[in-house]
């Protein structure tokens, strides 16, 4: 097992406290679907805890400075964390307080604080004791995030334009060894105008949107049948805001990054009947590795391989079950412990039907 270090539960548990009280309590209601009614600066919605049809628990900011919530009916008070995870049906003993941070990490848009979670380091179970449920409040079902609207995706990506016509992005693109032309003939990421005002909600970051953040290299992502259902967004400028950005407050799992035969390859589940080359697949973690290996091949010569780009939650059985059997899959991961873990579930999921190579090439 790889060495790794413990999780500041708390330090994200207070990081996600003040971002809650930064919105106030009227925010918090819409981003957990509770119907309220306003009382000077209150919330006053129908309790969390028990059956009641007069609204009597008061959201709101307490003593302390932080979201408090109080029922009158009930006698209950409880922090933001309680009450978000009795809303969306979680439980908060032992490792899953984490499922509850992740989740309100995922909510609120703070991608940095979900990839520390991510880590999967050893989890102090004594934390979870912040926020108790009572045994007998009948866990709530977690209603399902969804993808994109792919009409509202498409209108997106359609605004966007060529990397080399946004100069921070064209640079950007230059320091990582790439050519910009390369990418946008082949489709590869498109670059958000910094006179681009109007962005759709989810391209926001505590309250930027992405022009502000600095993320205006976006790259198409797809999922398991090859269809563009989502995008990443990377930073191109200084900033200490994430360097990678999904969509805020959408499903964002199961997608992969695709060149054009990696996209026929997932759409078809077999590998195209014209390709003068044996099934090859490269899958390649991060976005510019991504991009390195897809303007590998020089745009006169029929492609001899199909990329994929993964980063953490991409790759699932799904997306694995479209690679044809027999492939040679060249597993272009970093050498550290998170791309070892990424190694090793592309292994699993591929199981004997593929022939795998680590970090190599083909030859």
């Amino acid at each position: 097992m790889w060495g790794r270090a413990v999780i500041d539960v708390r330090g994200i548990r207070d990081d996600l406290t003040r971002e809650w009280t930064r919105i106030g309590p009227f925010a918090v209601c819409e981003l957990l679907g509770l119907r309220f009614r306003k009382e000077s600066r209150q919330a006053v919605v129908r309790c969390p805890w028990v059956e009641e049809r007069t609204p009597s628990c008061w959201i709101g900011i307490g003593p302390q400075g932080s979201i408090r919530v109080h029922c009158f009916g009930c006698g209950e008070t409880r922090d933001v964390h309680a009450l978000f995870a009795q809303v969306r049906g979680f439980e908060v003993t032992g490792s899953g307080f984490r499922n509850v941070l992740v989740h309100e990490a995922e909510t609120l848009g703070r991608w940095d604080l979900v990839e520390a979670l991510d880590a999967k380091g050893p989890f102090p179970a004594t934390d979870a004791a912040s926020c108790p449920i009572p045994a007998s409040a009948p866990p709530r079902p977690e209603s399902e995030r969804e993808y994109l609207d792919r009409d509202g995706l498409l209108k997106f990506i359609g605004s966007c334009v060529c990397t080399d016509q946004v100069e921070t992005v064209a640079r950007h693109v230059r320091c990582r060894g790439l050519e910009p032309r390369e990418v946008d003939v082949r489709g590869l990421a498109f670059g958000i105008p910094r006179s681009c005002l109007q962005l759709p909600r989810w391209a926001r970051f505590r309250g930027q949107s992405w022009v502000e953040t600095g993320h205006l290299l976006v790259l198409p992502v797809y999922n398991a049948c090859g269809n563009v259902v989502g995008v990443r967004a990377c930073r191109v400028v200084d900033g200490d805001s994430p360097k990678r950005l999904p969509p805020a407050g959408h499903k964002t799992g199961g997608l992969v990054m695709a060149d054009a035969m990696g996209v026929e390859v997932l759409r078809a589940g077999r590998w195209p009947e014209w390709a003068r080359s044996e099934p090859r697949v490269v899958i390649a973690e991060g976005e510019f590795d991504f991009l390195t290996w897809a303007v590998r091949t020089p745009l006169r010569c029929p492609p001899s391989h199909a990329v994929l780009g993964i980063y953490s939650g991409a790759w699932c059985p799904e997306v694995a079950a479209r690679i044809p059997s027999g492939t040679r899959v060249a597993i272009w991961t970093d050498a550290d412990p998170a791309g070892e873990r990424y190694a090793a579930h592309i292994a699993l999921t591929l199981g004997s039907r593929c022939l795998l190579i680590r970090g190599g090439i083909f030859g």
